[in-house]
């Protein structure tokens, strides 16, 4: 596998692949990048929660349930 460049802290890792307990570089390579997927797609996920939160910061949300009230809880028999 060519990499290319790597920071010389990373060559050193990947040298250490075995002590790991990986029988090849790719595999330590493959199980990196899928971390790193997974870290990159829960940071996407925060932002778009800290997004969605400012959206509505703005709003009064405690008002959604003002018309309620005890005729919109009527018990139906079946």
């Amino acid at each position: 596998m060519n990499l290319g460049q790597l920071d010389p802290e990373n060559e050193e890792f990947l040298k250490k692949y075995k002590e790991m307990g990986y029988s090849t570089k790719t595999q330590l390579a493959n199980e990196a990048i899928a971390y790193l997927r997974l870290r990159k797609k829960e940071q996407l996920r925060m932002k778009w929660r800290a997004d969605a939160f400012a959206q509505i910061a703005d709003t009064k949300p405690d008002l959604v349930f003002e018309a309620l009230d005890g005729e919109d809880f009527v018990y139906k028999a079946r």
